[in-house]
């Protein structure tokens, strides 16, 4: 398998291990898909350290059930995510060059401050982008996070609450899915938040973690085609989010692949 080819002979060890150790674990595929490529992630999440890396999967699973993963495409949880998604603040649009899925955020878009309905919808886009990936069969399972910090201020950024969760939901039930997240024009106020929230953020994830400030171009096209990345953040792309179009499409279709189909 190709995603072996590199790994080490105490590695290949380690993947057996986790292999044989959840291998009796009873988990509704509608929960989670338990194969070498999750194994391998929370591996990885844990420098190889098989009962670390087990503990951290275990507490996903039950995570994910409480959560409610199951459930994520039933009407009540619909209703809140389309709800939350009206705004724009958050969706999938495109790939990076690497061919990383993008999810914007646009913290200036929050419009309910509902601390549920945040992690319902953060976690709907999240479940959106693994399926994206999965789909496009590349063997890529990372995404890049461009925030978008225009019209950002103390009034509409996202409860404190909610972005503690938010980063312990990506740091540990969607391990080694971050590949980078570029935080463009984040304005003076944002130093206090990033202030607050930092000491929680741990080493790894937070070297993922650059802050683009002018000229944005210059930076961004290192990553992206500016050709389709929205003009709203210096992209070329006129085209405006359909909430409703988006949250309409088949769930493994990112929102410019689904604007390009239509063409």
């Amino acid at each position: 398998m190709p995603i072996l080819d590199n790994l080490t002979s105490d590695q290949l060890i380690a993947l057996e291990s986790m292999r044989n150790k959840f291998n009796n674990i009873e988990t509704d595929i509608n929960i989670m898909k338990l194969n070498d490529s999750c194994y391998l992630r929370y591996l990885k999440a844990r420098n190889y350290d098989v009962e670390k890396a087990s503990k951290l999967l275990i507490d996903t699973i039950k995570w994910r059930k409480e959560f409610g993963i199951d459930q994520l495409h039933n009407e009540s949880n619909m209703n809140c995510v389309s709800k939350e998604n009206s705004s724009g603040k958050m969706f999938l649009r495109g790939y990076d060059k690497e061919g990383s899925i993008l999810l914007y955020m646009r913290p200036r878009c929050e419009n309910t401050h509902n601390h549920e309905n945040n992690l319902k919808h953060l976690v709907y886009n999240l479940e959106k982008a693994c399926a994206c990936l999965e789909a496009k069969g590349e063997g890529i399972e990372k995404w890049t996070i461009l925030i978008d910090f225009q019209g950002y201020s103390m009034f509409n950024a996202p409860p404190f609450k909610t972005s503690m969760e938010t980063l312990n939901i990506l740091q540990n039930h969607y391990p080694e899915r971050l590949k980078r997240a570029l935080c463009i024009r984040p304005p003076f106020i944002f130093n206090a938040f990033w202030t607050m929230i930092s000491p929680f953020i741990d080493p790894v994830t937070k070297d993922k973690i650059q802050m683009v400030n002018d000229p944005v171009n210059t930076i961004l096209e290192k990553y992206v085609d500016m050709r389709k990345i929205e003009k709203e953040i210096g992209g070329m792309d006129e085209r405006k989010f359909d909430s409703k179009l988006y949250l309409a499409a088949d769930f493994s279709i990112d929102y410019l692949s689904l604007l390009d189909d239509k063409k």
